[in-house]
């Protein structure tokens, strides 16, 4: 009996592969795996991809036998007539839409042909076989099927973030390249600011940075795999680690961005291209050249003044590309900045290959990619795995951006996806992100689009519901092929522990949650019920990862890295039943044992993590890694002096009083309301605190020896009236909507992506209010571009209807007075911002 399965084969849950193939027809049958079976090359180009079949089951395959009528054949379409003959005969065809890349694997009960249009075609046959022995075997065989392949894109590659913190070393950076291609990935790059060790500017790299022998090395390696490595610098903004080396601060426009106003920018960047570009035999190289906040503040501002932002941003791009083009290599560019302005990319290098990007879970990302497809630039759309800063991947926003991301970028005609790792707090241990980019490599060779449905103007439902059954198929594969395991479950485990974000006592799981004081939690927040669960959910995560370690059969080590992860999160639960524990302060004997056992599992953690660092990368960064541990043990043996404030900070809207206590009553408390850090003449603690505006309390306490505890600091926020505040953009970290609206102009209130046109923020009052003048202030000065590029303030009498009173001009709108009582004040953007927003204070006089 023959059953024929079209386009993604979720109807065969005995075939466990990654990509899910185009095409798949099983048949009854079997071949076995008992007898080793001979491969024959039937061209010497084709034995590197033989040899990765042999190495992976010597025990089955080899270049000898024991029974003739056992074969594999390892070729390209249209290499051997009989070979073909029997592929028409099988009506097994390529269709005309089909890459060079494409392939067809056919086993039968005696005879297995790996068949690929190209040299790659011929790789990616073989990695299939090699999936159905490593997942889909039943005892000693393999079933009999027809697999007739090939991408929907053309480049599909992921980036490795190596400066930021953790610089891999060359076996593990062969290991990325082996384990992403065996996934069918065929391009990689290294993003690189200052690690690149320069023989004509040796000062820049640390010891332990990439050499050019070395990138030839993995170039080479990368070749064998079918995989381009792209050359990669950062050739604009992100400059800091450069410009604050001695020697290079003349470079400058301002500390973080190169300075396009001086000819030494330019040969300093053609020295670089000069010894780099070589090394990588790519046609393509990545300049990256996004966020260059601050251009036109240093040595530029005349040309921008002159000529405007976007037209040097231009010119330099253009001066950065002719550099290239010595070097017969066309650039590859981030494209925020020509997405914020649009006049610019006329100007722009007409053979760009532009790289948008964006890392939110958001249903459409059309407003990405349509700008660029207009005027016909070549794009790759670039996702990302959500590890940066963060104890593990966020599943949950991986898993749909990458998907959505790619299946609107197949839409539109991109050229490829690049995957995306980040290493923003230096901390990430790569071993933690293999499932979200293995999960880029199924969608990116097979986009989750429903067979039969046209993109446009499909119901977004029958997408959501395509991306979760082929998640659901994924994660039964997943652990299957990675790591050995006869089953699936260990993805469920990744699942739990990436989802223990959603508890409030993880603080998203985020690496600044990890290091923050105990004495900066939140005692009112860490309910019993909160703990409990936590810790249940903790215990499922332990067992399943325990498991795992026990039966995996292949890149056990990467486990270790997931451990850590889950330690990070032990631990903080453990922090947070200790803080619990010891609220209300006063005469409490039991901390210290509570103290030891914090210290200690700081310790332990200490050990593992720099261990899990060691399987990856070189030495360098992991020092400053380290040195924050020994600050975090330090600070749990302090804890018993330190002022504890209840409550710990917030937003409140009637007048409350702050208590100050301590494990040890010694000495005296004194405190200051305005930030500044107290001294022996600031206000001594004798009793609650009465607040009923905002305020910036810091308290110490200073012992009867001339020492003191550390500093207990905490944001008491009130609203300027009473009021409440609504708005749909989310928040970055504690920059919530009520700093935009409680008198202090250095806190405010930050989104988490990009507000778009006709969005709104609203503070309704609780009774109107007369208005003399009225001032809306955006931006700040660490964030200077995220303020209101076009919008205008709007109040009401009434909450319903609206009157504009002013505009925004370079992020400020004031005016006044307001003909009526006020009931609300709004702020509607009448454009796509194009930049997180940050809305800094409103003020109603």
């Amino acid at each position: 009996m023959v059953s024929t399965l079209v386009a993604l084969g979720l109807m065969t849950p005995q075939l466990y592969l990654i990509p899910t193939p185009r095409t798949v027809v099983t048949a009854a049958g079997e071949f076995p795996l008992d007898r080793r079976a001979e491969v024959h090359v039937t061209d010497k180009s084709h034995a590197a991809s033989a040899r990765d079949l042999i190495d992976e089951s010597p025990a089955s395959f080899g270049t000898s036998y024991d029974n003739k009528k056992l074969a594999v054949y390892v070729t390209r379409i249209g290499e051997v007539a009989g070979l073909d003959e029997k592929l028409k005969q099988y009506h097994l065809v390529l269709p005309a839409e089909a890459s060079d890349e494409s392939y067809i694997l056919s086993v039968r009960p005696r005879e297995v042909i790996c068949a690929g249009k190209s040299e790659a075609g011929v790789f990616y046959a073989v990695q299939t076989l090699k999936q159905l022995v490593r997942a889909n075997r039943v005892g000693d065989a393999i079933p009999c099927v027809d697999i007739v392949d090939w991408p929907a894109l053309k480049i599909r590659g992921w980036q490795d973030d190596i400066s930021r913190g953790p610089i891999p070393t060359l076996a593990f950076l062969k290991k990325e390249v082996q384990q992403m291609s065996e996934y069918k990935l065929n391009a990689f790059t290294l993003y690189t600011e200052h690690v690149f060790k320069l023989k004509k500017h040796p000062t820049i790299a640390p010891a332990d940075g990439i050499t050019t022998e070395e990138v030839r090395e993995l170039d080479a390696y990368c070749r064998e795999r079918h995989v381009q490595l792209i050359g990669n610098f950062q050739s604009f903004g992100h400059f800091a680690n450069i410009l604050s080396v001695p020697g290079y601060q003349n470079l400058a426009e301002t500390p973080n961005v190169i300075t396009p106003a001086k000819e030494e920018s330019y040969q300093f960047l053609k020295d670089v291209y000069d010894e780099i570009a070589p090394a990588y035999s790519s046609p393509l190289f990545n300049i990256n050249c996004d966020e260059t906040y601050g251009l036109g503040e240093g040595p530029a501002k005349a040309m921008v003044e002159k000529e405007g932002l976007g037209n040097v941003y231009a010119g330099h791009i253009n001066r950065v590309a002719s550099l290239l083009k010595a070097h017969q290599k066309t650039v590859m560019m981030w494209g925020d900045i020509a997405l914020q302005y649009p006049d610019i990319r006329k100007n722009l290098p007409k053979d760009l290959v532009v790289l948008t990007w964006g890392y939110d879970p958001r249903k459409s990302f059309d407003d990405q990619i349509e700008p660029f497809t207009k005027i016909g630039f070549k794009f790759l759309v670039c996702p990302g795995v959500s590890c940066w800063g963060q104890i593990f991947p966020d599943l949950d926003a991986a898993t749909v951006n990458i998907s959505n991301f790619v299946r609107d970028g197949v839409r539109f005609g991109a050229e490829g996806m690049l995957n995306t790792t980040w290493d923003d707090t230096g901390e990430n241990l790569f071993n933690n992100n293999w499932y979200p980019l293995a999960w880029g490599a199924e969608v990116s060779w097979n986009p989750a689009i429903p067979a039969g449905e046209k993109l446009a103007g499909a119901d977004p439902a029958k997408f959501d519901q395509e991306r979760e059954a082929r998640l659901a198929a994924f994660d039964d594969s997943f652990p299957r092929l990675f790591f050995g395991l006869p089953d699936g479950s260990l993805s469920k485990t990744f699942w739990q522990l990436s989802r223990l974000r959603q508890n409030p006592l993880s603080y998203g799981m985020s690496d600044q949650a990890f290091w923050r004081l105990p004495w900066d939690l939140d005692a009112s927040a860490n309910t019993k019920a909160q703990i409990d669960s936590f810790g249940n959910s903790l215990n499922e995560v332990w067992q399943g990862l325990h498991a795992a370690t026990l039966k995996a059969r292949f890149n056990a080590e990467a486990l270790d890295a997931t451990m850590v992860a889950y330690n990070r999160a032990e631990y903080l639960v453990a922090e947070a039943a200790t803080v619990a524990e010891i609220h209300p302060v006063a005469g409490r004997d039991s901390f210290p044992e509570a103290s030891d056992n914090l210290s200690f599992r700081l310790s332990w953690l200490r050990k593992t993590y720099a261990d899990a660092w060691n399987l990856e990368n070189r030495p360098w960064w992991l020092d400053r890694n380290l040195a924050k541990f020994d600050r975090a043990i330090a600070s749990v043996k302090g804890l018993d002096t330190v002022p504890l404030l209840t409550p710990k900070g917030g937003t409140f809207q009637k007048p409350i009083q702050v208590t100050v206590g301590s494990l040890k009553e010694v000495g005296t408390v004194r405190y200051t309301l305005n930030g500044t850090e107290p001294d022996s003449s600031s206000p001594q603690y004798t009793g609650p605190i009465e607040l009923t505006h905002s305020a910036k309390l810091r308290a110490t306490r200073f012992m009867p020896d001339g020492s003191t505890s550390p500093t207990m600091a905490a944001l008491y926020t009130f609203p300027l009236r009473p009021c409440h505040i609504e708005t749909s953009w989310n928040h970055y970290g504690d920059n919530v909507p009520e700093l935009a609206f409680d008198g202090l102009d250095d806190t405010y209130f930050w989104t988490y992506g990009q507000p778009s046109q006709g969005s709104t923020f609203t503070v309704t009052l609780d009774s109107p209010q007369n208005v003399s003048s009225f001032s809306v202030v955006t931006g700040a000065p660490d964030h200077p571009d995220d303020y209101v590029h076009a919008g205008v303030v709007e109040v009401s009498p009434d909450g319903t209807r609206w009157k504009e009173i002013g505009q925004f001009d370079k992020g400020v709108a004031k005016g006044g007075p307001v003909a009526f009582p006020v009931k609300a004040v709004r702020i509607r953007l009448t454009k796509d911002n194009g930049n997180w927003l940050v809305i800094r204070e409103i003020t109603l006089n």
